[in-house]
């Protein structure tokens, strides 16, 4: 079902010396028009939500722009309305980027109150899609082998990370994570979610949700720990990056 995007992974990513090549941009507004017809409450639209628009209203702009990008062209079937649009292969390719994949891995942050985030859909026969969505609702659409899907996820989580600061190891209750992150790492900590759903042993999907959050050159993690509890423990980007790996690497059989 994924064999035309894995083709799409192996022939981008054969010339890419960084094992990344960036292939396509697209606004909230044209994302709005692609989902127009799918609801997710993993889809983040930051530049909308920011501004309180209609997101109907803006899937109708989106549409226009993505007609006068060529990005949707006129079909051949004629309506009472009209002439119909039909996605063009390079907008066929990113809406099946976004919904065809192995594994999807995510991490999403509310920081400053703007919402941010970093999505990857891994195929894991030849690397990854990934989707970075910008203050400015900028979906920056990039293919990366395995490796460097995870590393730039995890720099994206903890960008100004460079040592785990004093040893933590402990436990609190869930709803003490947002007044433990204030008391330990101060009002400026940045906050992300992230987010792993991968396939179990029968092939059943089940969703992982890690928090992160860093500053001032330290970062923690907390994972779930049994009930209503979360386990802390200092991080680097480095160890995060291990973490995520082999925990994709485990759910997945990955070729390079």
């Amino acid at each position: 079902m994924h064999d035309h995007l894995v083709s799409y992974l192996r022939s981008a990513l054969s010339n890419a010396a960084d094992g990344s090549y960036t292939f396509q941009l697209l606004s909230d507004e044209e994302i709005a028009a692609i989902d127009r017809e799918v609801e997710s409450d993993l889809s983040l639209q930051p530049w909308i939500d920011a501004n309180n628009l209609n997101v109907r209203e803006c899937a109708r702009f989106g549409e226009r722009s993505l007609f006068l990008r060529g990005l949707l062209e006129p079909s051949d079937e004629a309506t009472d309305d009209g002439i119909r649009l039909r996605a063009s292969d390079a907008l066929q390719l990113v809406a099946d980027v976004r919904r065809l994949c192995d594994a999807h891995l995510m991490a999403r942050s509310a920081h400053g109150g703007v919402r941010t985030g970093r999505y990857l859909t891994v195929q894991s026969r030849a690397g990854a899609f990934e989707e970075s969505v910008d203050a400015e609702g900028m979906h920056v659409f990039t293919a990366c082998t395995h490796g460097v899907a995870v590393e730039r996820l995890a720099e994206w989580a903890l960008p100004i990370v460079s040592h785990a600061g004093v040893p933590v190891n402990g436990r609190i209750p869930v709803e003490r994570w947002n007044t433990w992150v204030i008391n330990e790492l101060g009002v400026s900590a940045r906050q992300v979610e992230v987010l792993l759903f991968l396939p179990d042993a029968t092939g059943a999907i089940g969703a992982e949700s890690w928090l992160v959050a860093h500053a001032n050159g330290i970062g923690v993690i907390a994972f779930p720990d049994g009930g209503q509890q979360l386990r802390i423990s200092a991080i680097t980007r480095e160890r995060l990056s291990e973490l995520i790996l082999d925990r994709v690497a485990g759910a997945l059989p990955l070729e390079p």
